[in-house]
C-alpha cells in the first residue's frame, strides 16, 4: 500500500507491504509505514523472494523468506538518475526487469533495466517517447514477450521481445 500519490515521500514514508496468508486467513505487514511510495512487486521463480519497487527512494527492495518462516528486508538495487522504479517483472529464466519512471517534461525516453538475481545490471532497454512506464508483465503465452504500459501522453501498451541479451521493440503499440 503506497497511499495516495504525493502523500508519501523520502521525508514522510507511509508505504507498506502486506502478506496475505490464505490458509490462516490473516493479513500481516512485512513493512509497515516505512517505505517511500512502494509500487510494483514481483515474486522470484521459486517464490521465496518478493521484489518491491520503492519509487521515491529510487531503489528495489527485497523480502527474503527464511527457513524459519521469517521475511528479511533489504535493499536489492539502488538506482541513480530518473525518478524511480515503478514496475517490476521476473522472467522464466529468473532475470528481473525494472521500469525506470521519469517525468515526460524531463525525458522523452523510457528505460527498463534488466538485473540478474545478484543485482548486476545485464541490459538496458530504451523505449523512445515512453518515459512514464507504469507497468510490466510477461506474457503467459510467449515467455519472451514483455508487455509495457506507459502513461505520458496517450496511455499505451508496448510489446517488447526479450531474446537473450538482444531486445527488440515491436514498433506497433496497441490501445488499452
Amino acid at each position: 500500500d503506497s497511499g495516495p500519490w504525493g502523500e508519501t515521500s523520502l521525508e514522510n514514508k507511509k508505504g507498506s507491504v502486506f502478506l496475505i496468508d490464505l490458509e490462516a486467513e490473516i493479513i500481516r505487514p512485512l513493512a509497515l509505514n516505512c517505505l517511500a511510495y512502494p509500487s510494483g512487486l514481483a515474486l522470484s521463480q521459486d517464490e521465496k523472494i518478493i521484489y518491491v519497487c520503492e519509487t521515491c527512494a529510487n531503489r528495489v527492495v527485497r523480502f527474503v523468506f527464511s527457513p524459519q518462516g521469517i521475511f528479511y528486508f533489504s535493499t536489492f538495487y539502488q538506482f541513480s538518475g530518473r525518478f524511480g522504479p515503478t514496475a517490476i517483472a521476473v522472467s522464466n529464466s529468473g532475470l528481473i526487469y525494472v521500469s525506470r519512471f521519469e517525468f515526460s517534461n524531463i525525458s522523452t525516453d523510457g528505460e527498463i533495466t534488466c538485473l540478474n538475481d545478484q543485482g548486476v545490471i545485464l541490459d538496458r532497454i530504451v523505449l523512445p517517447n515512453a518515459p512514464e512506464i507504469s507497468g510490466l508483465s510477461f506474457s503467459k503465452l510467449k515467455s519472451n514477450m514483455l508487455h509495457v504500459t506507459e502513461n505520458s501522453i496517450v496511455p499505451s501498451c508496448f510489446r517488447v521481445l526479450v531474446k537473450g541479451e538482444e531486445n527488440e521493440v515491436d514498433k506497433g503499440s496497441f490501445d488499452q
